[in-house]
């Protein structure tokens, strides 16, 4: 008999079954510029151990909170399968405002007490960051990956806000030229792991590494609010390119502010070996 005793309270162990495998914690990793004219992208992580060095490559299902309303959906559902470790998955939130992202359930199941982390663009790892921000205006481009030491000519950057009838992203301003900053940040490795670099060019002006030392390039924009401009990283790794603009009482627009950002992979042209 397996049975214990506590003063009147007596508990008998029966039988005892092991637990499988459990994910030790899920990350969110996204730009940190949403937008509610246009679905944010998350890359989803299902961890393995503490560090997330290990991934569950097994296939999983996830319940994504929230769960989909009028005003906030995750495109394709809040339930999402997939396997080798991580995906990508969107979120579309039309009102201006914030929208606190997780895991609900999942199979197989999360470890006791464990908690959703996310990072917005090269910072940490945190709680406070699955809270995303949306807003009704900003900057919108797409840096495609590449070569490294290849300029990239030609990529458009949009300043749109938006339409309150169809919800869509409409031009902002058009047919102007106008300052916009923009500054790089490293992804993988991260600035631990990479402490030299050679910095992000866009139109042949080095923009900076972080937001304190961003640099203004003059853009010119169309009449469909859409200007295009020149990307070279001479290094290899996943870079974030972040843009600002500044509203000025000059150009009659004093207190907007608009963000983008856009992730982008540089790999070597190859390798040489000597011997």
């Amino acid at each position: 008999n397996n049975i214990h005793e506590l003063d009147n309270l007596s508990i008998c162990a029966l039988r005892s079954s092991a637990v499988g495998q459990q994910i030790d914690h899920f990350e969110f990793d996204y730009s940190g510029q949403a937008l509610t004219c246009k679905p944010e992208t998350f890359t989803v992580r299902a961890c393995k151990n503490a560090s997330c060095s290990e991934l569950i490559t097994e296939p999983v299902t996830a319940t994504l909170s929230p769960t989909n309303s009028a005003t906030v959906n995750w495109l394709g559902g809040n339930v999402i399968n997939f396997s080798g470790g991580q995906t990508t998955v969107s979120l579309r939130r039309t009102v201006a405002g914030s929208t606190t992202i997780g895991v609900s359930g999942s199979i197989p199941t999360t470890r006791p007490l464990s908690q959703t982390l996310c990072r917005i663009g090269s910072g940490g790892l945190s709680t406070a960051a699955c809270t995303v921000s949306f807003a009704d205006s900003g900057l919108v481009f797409d840096v495609p990956d590449g070569i490294a030491n290849l300029p990239q000519q030609n990529i458009t950057i949009s300043a749109v806000r938006k339409d309150n009838s169809s919800l869509q992203c409409v031009p902002e301003f058009a047919n102007v030229t106008r300052n916009v900053a923009f500054w790089s940040d490293y992804i993988n490795p991260d600035a631990n792991g990479r402490p030299v670099s050679w910095p992000v060019q866009v139109n042949n002006t080095n923009v900076g590494l972080n937001e304190a030392n961003r640099q203004a390039v003059a853009l010119t924009f169309n009449a469909q609010g859409q200007a295009s401009f020149t990307v070279n990283y001479a290094d290899a790794g996943q870079m974030q390119l972040n843009a600002r603009y500044t509203g000025s009482s000059a150009n009659d627009d004093a207190g907007l502010i608009m963000n983008g950002a856009d992730q982008f992979i540089r790999r070597p042209l190859g390798l040489c070996i000597v011997t």
